[in-house]
């Protein structure tokens, strides 16, 4: 528990602080009722479709974090990304696996690649496959007004 709550001390300053690293994609970050659930929400990037909206996370630390990754999905029916379940908001990224995934890294991190991978989707593996070949079909604008729709529809 003493990692948890290092991570949560350095989390809330960062925060508090207003570091631009982190204030730009982390609208809050804290954990619920005990240190084990995290509610996150995040802003869309900028230049993306996913810009002026905030998203929804949330993570479960389980018993052997940090040697485990954590489970970190977004809101269900609430994110349309090719490489995230739109059903049940389960993030197709590498660093989530324990095949990937390294004691090193923190919540902070975790995030900052879900923001990453906001930015820069990955259509060669993808949990969307629909907005997956938009993407491989490089066609921007189908891309940009689908996800605007799915946005506006929540």
């Amino acid at each position: 528990m003493s990692r948890i709550a290092r991570e949560y001390k350095a989390i809330s300053k960062l925060l508090q602080d207003g570091d631009e690293t982190y204030s730009q994609l982390i609208v809050s970050m804290e954990p619920k009722d005990d240190m084990s659930q995290w509610g996150v929400r995040i802003r869309g990037p900028p230049g993306t479709p996913y810009h002026d909206s905030i998203f929804q996370l949330h993570l479960q630390l389980p018993s052997d974090y940090p040697m485990a990754p954590p489970i970190v999905k977004f809101e269900p029916f609430a994110m349309p990304h090719c490489n995230v379940d739109f059903c049940t908001g389960e993030i197709c990224l590498d660093i989530l696996t324990k095949q990937h995934w390294s004691p090193v890294w923190d919540l902070l991190h975790v995030v900052q690649a879900i923001g990453q991978l906001m930015g820069e989707p990955v259509p060669s593996s993808p949990l969307n496959v629909d907005i997956a070949n938009i993407l491989k079909a490089e066609d921007q604008s189908a891309y940009y007004g689908l996800i605007e729709y799915y946005i506006k529809k929540r």
